[in-house]
């Protein structure tokens, strides 16, 4: 009868090793899962920024061929006063003779940089 009890009190104490071991493994899966898609969300918003900026961009090159009005001010580009991108770490704009190369770095979760050419429109 002692020993039954005794082969008891150790599979209750082994089941409860093994269930947290598995609970703190499960937390820790789940916690770096949500760590990632919160990057990847992240970094998924900054691409679509990036993205409507060059198609804004392309928009607005056939009425002003070298962007004036492109400008940044406390870390945020704008065009024409109008915010495009926010937390920006690293701008510059190249006027070249067919086109401008633009590039963007953007601090947000960690640095994110690209980098738009826009073509200038022949007449």
């Amino acid at each position: 009868m002692q020993t039954k009890r005794s082969f008891t009190l150790l599979e209750v104490l082994l089941s409860s090793i093994i269930g947290a071991i598995l609970l703190y493994s499960g937390y820790s899966i789940l916690f770096h899962l949500t760590q990632k898609e919160d990057f990847t969300y992240h970094q998924t918003i900054t691409k679509l920024d990036f993205e409507t900026t060059r198609h804004f961009l392309e928009y607005k090159i056939k009425n002003d061929s070298t962007l004036n009005s492109l400008q940044i001010r406390d870390q945020i580009v704008s065009y024409n006063n109008a915010p495009l991108i926010k937390n920006v770490t690293h701008f510059t704009k190249q006027i070249e003779q067919m086109g401008i190369t633009i590039d963007i770095c953007t601090d947000l979760n960690g640095e994110f940089c690209t980098q738009i050419y826009i073509k200038k429109e022949t007449l």
